[in-house]
């Protein structure tokens, strides 16, 4: 594959997903929730019983600055932070039934969009897309993954 075409191929995976992502916030503004809001309900609802100091990292933001945005979404319900199974120090976060509910509204909300944001594309080409995102995501996690072990390595 030539420079240009990794390229294009990069624009169009960041683009796509920053398209979808302003969907999603234009319906989360709807339901009271800002971007951050969103991004932290919808992370621990895909990866419960995250610590506060993983689903920040998950998030690349500060534990502080999720602390704050925790904290107005316990007040709101949405989400309960519980204690670690085997680190009575660390905090899960987890989505209480009230923000699984918040969650399927605004899945609900976007899932009218899908007709429009899939035209033209078949069944055919939507598994071939998903069995190619599937093996980039494996192969970013690896060449992540090596990233930091030689960064640990150097920093040695």
């Amino acid at each position: 594959m030539s420079d240009a075409t990794t390229q294009l191929l990069e624009f169009a995976i960041c683009d796509t997903g920053l398209l979808i992502r302003k969907i999603y916030n234009f319906h989360a503004k709807e339901l009271g929730l800002n971007v951050l809001d969103r991004r932290v309900l919808v992370h621990a609802r895909f990866r419960p019983k995250l610590t506060q100091i993983e689903l920040a990292g998950h998030l690349e933001i500060e534990a502080q600055n999720l602390i704050r945005v925790l904290d107005r979404l316990s007040d709101q319900g949405l989400v309960e932070r519980i204690a670690h199974e085997s680190d009575r120090r660390a905090k899960c976060v987890i989505v209480t039934k009230r923000g699984l509910a918040v969650l399927e509204e605004l899945d609900k909300a976007v899932k009218q969009h899908y007709a429009q944001i899939l035209v033209g594309v078949d069944l055919d080409e939507k598994n071939a897309l998903i069995a190619t995102l599937d093996k980039l995501k494996i192969n970013l996690a690896n060449t992540l993954e090596d990233m930091q072990s030689q960064d640990a390595q150097t920093q040695a």
